[in-house]
């Protein structure tokens, strides 16, 4: 049996996986420091995805918009963007019940980050 519980965390670009501590560890006398893997997959940003120790996810999709961009020569173009900082945000929360909406919701984006960090992902430095 595992003696870390895992968070993922997905904002496009990059994914990063966490490891902290469980709840059985002695939090009083230790402090809960995460370890953290980071990786970058060649995606175009859609949602925020927070995945927590397999029993919750949160998703935000982010908004697409037009706004204008300077860029280093100094020159301003158009260009479509997401703006994530007001996406309302939606939790899902696994229960006894296999099939049950929310379980299915948890269980499959578990398994969406999973591939995407094992089949596309390149690992970043720390």
């Amino acid at each position: 049996m595992s003696t870390t519980s895992r968070t993922a965390v997905v904002t496009a670009r990059p994914l990063c996986r966490a490891r902290t501590p469980t709840p059985t560890q002695n939090s009083r006398t230790r402090p809960t420091v995460p370890s953290l893997s980071r990786a970058s997959a060649p995606l175009t940003p859609a949602f925020k995805l927070y995945l927590l120790n397999g029993s919750q996810a949160l998703q935000a999709p982010y908004e697409v918009i037009e706004r204008d961009i300077r860029l280093d020569s100094g020159e301003v173009v158009k260009a479509l963007d997401v703006l994530g900082f007001r996406a309302a945000i939606t939790r899902h929360v696994t229960n006894a019940d296999p099939d049950s909406h929310d379980t299915f919701f948890v269980d499959s984006w578990q398994r969406w980050f999973d591939s995407v960090w094992n089949q596309v992902a390149v690992a970043q430095p720390k």
